[in-house]
């Protein structure tokens, strides 16, 4: 099974977590200047060690490394995608490969439709297209642009809405896929 965990990270007190958090997630949010985007890089990763900490038992720091720019940790059967927007952070867990990406429902411009030759598809559409692509870029780790996903076959790709937001996981085999939305108070 392959679990999404998504969270509103709007109350979260990210701070009280940074001892938890691995060197990686860390370092990162050291960078980052205004809260929420350290509350939703926070988000993510406390999201995977509420996965761990339920299958596999306590958790004390995870040691997060990168496989070029594929996060993973080392020694561990599960593999992991993070991906937030406006005030949510996800996190896909699987023993598959696995990429995840949320989007806030938005228009994308006109002139983005008219670069991709999207001119037949509605709004909607264009934005789960990107949100699927942005999945799969997760999923493949390569450089492979929009126009190239638009002309392949993508395997095992599943997209929802979820409240205000398209939620696209890709997967490289079919699995059986759950939403479990986590309560900040709770991470």
């Amino acid at each position: 099974m392959t679990t999404i965990l998504i969270c509103d990270i709007t109350n979260l007190d990210y701070k009280k977590h940074l001892h938890v958090l691995s060197k990686y997630h860390y370092d990162k949010i050291a960078l980052f200047h205004n809260d929420i985007d350290k509350k939703l890089m926070a988000g993510c990763e406390l999201l995977l060690i509420k996965y761990l900490e339920n299958e596999v038992g306590n958790i004390d720091r995870l040691n997060i490394s990168l496989d070029e720019k594929k996060p993973f940790i080392e020694k561990c059967e599960y593999k992991f995608s993070f991906s937030h927007s406006n005030n949510y952070s996800c996190c896909a867990v699987s023993k598959h490969n696995v990429g995840v990406d949320i989007e806030m429902l938005r228009d994308l411009s006109c002139r983005f439709k008219k670069r991709y030759n999207l001119h037949s598809y509605s709004k909607e559409q264009v934005l789960e297209k990107w949100n699927q692509f942005e999945s799969y870029y997760k999923l493949v780790n390569n450089n492979i642009s929009f126009s190239e996903f638009l002309n392949i076959d993508h395997g095992f790709i599943r997209t929802y809405k979820y409240k205000n937001y398209y939620l696209s996981i890709a997967l490289d085999e079919e699995d059986i896929i759950e939403i479990k939305e986590i309560n900040c108070e709770k991470i």
